[in-house]
């Protein structure tokens, strides 16, 4: 995928540059975590007595959530200002400037690996980041790593050998290729991310170390973006009227709150956002939906 921006994906001037521009809400910041269905995963793979790596973490809004509640975290990033404003957030986590192809832990340090949507902004590929993963993990440990997803919306919307997407914001040109390799870009842009099938990064896995537990489709939501007219009506959705309480500071493990019937809105977020099977009538829809229009897929990993 290419996108007309102001640098390519896999550098940290466009990661600040997207960071300082995105809309933020701290008192938000734990909701958004317990929303998400990567919540209950998380939560169910960390140790409190064993590091917690998130590579990659940007805003870091996973590393606030489990350091507040007394885990081992480590946010690394190597985009300098996101990582200085975590610092002024969080003075006491441990966040560090650097790069996931070289990480500043030794062989099997870590126990759980969180790589949230990373490996695939380097447009020579994912192997690096990989072996890199597979390198500071621990034998015990598990690697929960997320890319773009090669659904069937997807391989329905961009089934050309090449699509151009202007009516994207920002615009966006989507090519097929047959193995990972840097291209000529398309004139006034940027690569910014690869796009996966299952079984083309199972392989990549495998190839680094790692034996695929589990895999599912998240992120829905996101998915539905790329549906030409439907990005207005999301953003939208995504739109929270109310004000969340403040963050705990407690080092508690909090569990979510069961969410409330409530209105029309509050389905459609719990079943576009949290993405709950659980709804009545709608949780088989929800199933459907997430495993064949998501944006995202996440892979739980063990070393081999």
């Amino acid at each position: 995928m290419f996108q007309r921006q102001v640098s390519p994906g896999y550098t940290p001037a466009y990661w600040d540059a997207a960071w300082d521009a995105a809309t933020r809400d701290v008192a938000y910041e734990d909701a958004f975590c317990e929303e998400t269905p990567l919540h209950a995963i998380l939560s169910d793979k960390l140790r409190p007595d064993r590091i917690f790596l998130e590579g990659g973490c940007g805003p870091g809004q996973w590393v606030k959530y489990f350091h507040r509640r007394g885990y081992q975290v480590v946010g690394v990033d190597f985009a300098p200002r996101a990582v200085e404003r975590l610092r002024r957030e969080l003075p006491e986590a441990d966040v560090r400037l650097g790069d996931i192809m070289r990480l500043p832990f030794s062989n099997g340090e870590v126990h759980a690996y969180y790589s949230g949507g990373v490996v695939e902004h380097d447009e020579s590929g994912p192997e690096v980041g990989l072996r890199e993963a597979r390198r500071v993990l621990a034998d015990d440990g598990w690697f929960l790593c997320s890319v773009p997803d090669a659904s069937a919306l997807r391989n329905v919307l961009f089934a050309k050998r090449r699509t151009v997407r202007r009516d994207m914001d920002p615009e966006m040109v989507v090519t097929r290729v047959d193995h990972t390799r840097p291209e000529e870009p398309p004139a006034g842009m940027h690569f910014f991310q690869y796009v996966f099938t299952v079984d083309e990064f199972s392989q990549r896995l495998a190839d680094a170390g790692f034996e695929v537990a589990e895999h599912f489709g998240y992120s829905l939501i996101w998915g539905l973006m790329e549906v030409p007219g439907v990005t207005p009506l999301t953003r939208r959705l995504l739109r929270r009227s109310s004000v969340q309480a403040p963050a705990p500071t407690t080092a508690t493990r909090a569990s979510p709150a069961k969410p409330r019937r409530g209105t029309g809105k509050e389905i459609l977020r719990r079943a576009l956002l949290r993405e709950d099977r659980t709804l009545p009538l709608l949780g088989p829809a929800v199933a459907w939906a997430t495993e064949h229009m998501s944006n995202m897929r996440m892979y739980l990993a063990r070393p081999r």
